[in-house]
């Protein structure tokens, strides 16, 4: 049976079974999927299974409907399509199929009972803002923090040279006067692959010090007062923004 994945950022919240024909998506109490966002209307969406497929369509909501990072009205929904809303993604995984419930559509209209008051309107242009950032943050990437500092960098090349030289592709904040090119992060197939360089500088994954390591997600790398957090990509299909 297809199915919702609801995320806010990275964090999941919850899945949600697409078990009837017609499912309202909104911040409202009576929306068949529910969104806590307030740039969610309380009727923002419905996603419907006609003709053997799933749609998603509009209810002209104020900050409008996106999908796969671009606006839409009414679209078909392919596996993996990423349905965005202000700060959370959903994620559309499934086929549908013959196992509905008994109610196949909803008791009441769609529209007029959900009032859009109360939802923080803003201009496209923010939106597409916010949900650029979430995308960023849903991808494969690495986040650095030191004192009370921190840096996000996407990570889509083969490989980065870490350490305080100029060679550096990942340079670490502060100065080594030996030891500066301190690890190698390569990518190894769907994720990457660390390796120590110096004697000097340590590389410790997980407080463990390490040579050579695959890495996984959230494994944490410490590099003298550098906390290098791994997260790999979260699900969902690339807008043409990642491509």
């Amino acid at each position: 049976m297809a199915r919702m994945i609801i995320f806010r950022g990275r964090d999941k919240e919850r899945s949600v079974q697409l078990n009837q024909k017609r499912m309202v998506i909104g911040r409202g109490e009576d929306a068949d999927i529910r969104v806590d966002n307030p740039l969610v209307s309380r009727a923002h969406a419905i996603v419907s299974f006609t003709e053997g497929r799933w749609v998603i369509e509009d209810l002209e909501s104020p900050n409008g409907l996106y999908l796969n990072g671009k606006r839409t009205k009414l679209s078909a929904l392919t596996v993996g399509d990423r349905i965005e809303l202000g700060r959370h993604v959903l994620i559309f995984e499934g086929s549908g199929d013959s196992e509905f419930d008994v109610q196949t559509t909803r008791s009441g209209p769609v529209g007029a009972d959900f009032s859009s008051e109360d939802t923080a309107i803003l201009t496209p242009m923010d939106v597409e803002d916010i949900q650029r950032r979430v995308r960023q943050r849903m991808k494969m990437h690495v986040v650095l923090v030191w004192d009370q500092e921190r840096q996000e960098v996407h990570l889509d090349r083969e490989e980065y040279l870490i350490g305080y030289s100029d060679r550096c592709t990942l340079r670490l904040p502060g100065k080594a006067v030996f030891g500066k090119e301190v690890a190698l992060l390569s990518r190894d197939g769907q994720s990457y692959s660390l390796q120590a360089l110096s004697a000097v500088n340590k590389v410790r994954v997980n407080d463990k010090r390490i040579q050579f390591r695959t890495l996984r997600n959230g494994d944490r790398i410490r590099i003298r007062n550098v906390t290098i957090q791994f997260h790999q990509p979260v699900g969902g299909k690339p807008s043409d923004e990642d491509s």
